[in-house]
C-alpha cells in the first residue's frame, strides 16, 4: 500500500479526522495490453480528481453531528439524540481493463472504515451516553479513458471521457435502493443501475458515444433529488443526502472559505406495500452550490442502524457526479 500524495491535501482540508488514506496497486490480467506507464498515468488522473476519489470525505461527519431535531420520537431500544460517521481509514484500489487499442476502463473501489457515533438515552431523563458501531463501506465507480496522440515524451495520451454513477454500502445491506432521480433545471437523470449509468465528461469527443453530459449546475441553481427504496421493515428507514457545502474558517485569524460535507435527512413523501415489503419515496432539494467537481450521495439505512444499540449498521449508497460552474 502507498499513500496518495496529490490527494491527501484535499482530504486534510475537507475533514480533520481522516487518519489514513491509501491506494493499493492494481493487478492486471495477462491480456490487458496495458503497460505500467499507461497504468500510472491513468491512476494519477483518478487520484488527483475529487470527482473520482473523494468518497471518504463526503461520508465523514467527524462525530455525532446530525441535528437532534431530525430524529424525532421513538419507542426503539434507545433514544438517539444525534449521530454521525467518523472515517478512520480509506483505501482506493484501481483496476484497469484494455477495451480497444485506444480505450480503457478503470474500476475505482474505495474501502472506507470507521465508526458510527450515536448519542443516546435509554430513558427520557437519562444522561446522554455514546454508542459506537464499526462500519465498512465499499464504493465502486467506473471511469472510461481514451488514448489520444502523445503530447510529450512523458505522456501516454490517456484522457478520462466518461464516469459512471457510484454504488456503495455495507456488506449484506438490509435495505435496497431501487432508483435515484435528479432534476437540475430542465434536465433530469434517472439511475437504476449506478455502475452502468455513464456520464460524458467535459470535451469528451465523439468516442464517448451517446452518453448524457455530466450535470453542470449554476451556483444558485436548485437541485432536487428523489430516491425510491425497497425495505422489509415496517419502520420507516433513514434516508439522507451527503453533499459539499462552503463554510467559513478562522484558523488563521481571518475568515476564508473551505469545503466540508453536509449530511441532511430526506423527507418521506410516499409509501406503498409491495407484498411483504415496502416501497418508500424520499425527496430533498436545495440551492447554493460549491464550485468544483463533486459527487452527491444518497444513503438509505435501516432504522435499527441508529435506533437500536445492538443492531448492526446496514446501509446502501448511490452517488451522482456533477460539476458546479
Amino acid at each position: 500500500m502507498r499513500n496518495i500524495s496529490s490527494h491527501d491535501a484535499w482530504f486534510v482540508t475537507l475533514l480533520g479526522t481522516l487518519l489514513l488514506v491509501g491506494c493499493s496497486e492494481s493487478l492486471l490480467e495477462p491480456n490487458t495490453m496495458l503497460d505500467e506507464r499507461d497504468i500510472v498515468e491513468m491512476r494519477q488522473q483518478i487520484l488527483g480528481d475529487p470527482l473520482f476519489s473523494s468518497d471518504a470525505g463526503m461520508l465523514d461527519d467527524g462525530d455525532a453531528t446530525v441535528s437532534s431535531s431530525m430524529l424525532g420520537k421513538t419507542t426503539a431500544p434507545i433514544i438517539p439524540k444525534s449521530w454521525g460517521r467518523r472515517v478512520l481509514k480509506a483505501n482506493v484500489d484501481t483496476k484497469f481493463e484494455r477495451l480497444t487499442d485506444s480505450t480503457a476502463l478503470a474500476t475505482v473501489t474505495t474501502t472506507i472504515e470507521g465508526e458510527v457515533i450515536i448519542l443516546v438515552k435509554t430513558q427520557p431523563r437519562d444522561t446522554v451516553k455514546k454508542v459506537v458501531k464499526p462500519f465498512t463501506d465499499v464504493t465502486v465507480r467506473k471511469v472510461k479513458f481514451i488514448r489520444q496522440a502523445h503530447t510529450s515524451d512523458t505522456s501516454r495520451g490517456w484522457k478520462p471521457v466518461e464516469v459512471s454513477a457510484m454504488k456503495a454500502g455495507t456488506v449484506d445491506s438490509e435495505v435496497t435502493m431501487k432508483q435515484v432521480h435528479v432534476t437540475i433545471g430542465a434536465n433530469s437523470y434517472t439511475i437504476t443501475d449506478p455502475t452502468d449509468f455513464f456520464l460524458k465528461l467535459n470535451n469528451a469527443g465523439s468516442k464517448s458515444g451517446g452518453r448524457p453530459d455530466l450535470p453542470h449546475i449554476g451556483a444558485n441553481e436548485e437541485v432536487k433529488v428523489r430516491v425510491t427504496i425497497i425495505s422489509a421493515s415496517s419502520d420507516t428507514d433513514w434516508v439522507s443526502l451527503h453533499r459539499p457545502i462552503a463554510v467559513m474558517s478562522h484558523d488563521r485569524g481571518h475568515g476564508f472559505g473551505r469545503v466540508k460535507a453536509a449530511h441532511t435527512r430526506m423527507k418521506l413523501v410516499a409509501q406503498t406495500s409491495v407484498g411483504s415489503a415496502y416501497e418508500r419515496v424520499f425527496e430533498e432539494s436545495w440551492k447554493g452550490q460549491v464550485g468544483g467537481r463533486h459527487t452527491l450521495m444518497v444513503e438509505a439505512l435501516t432504522k435499527g442502524s441508529i435506533y437500536d444499540d445492538t443492531a448492526r449498521f446496514s446501509s446502501q449508497l448511490w452517488g451522482v457526479p456533477y460539476v458546479v460552474q
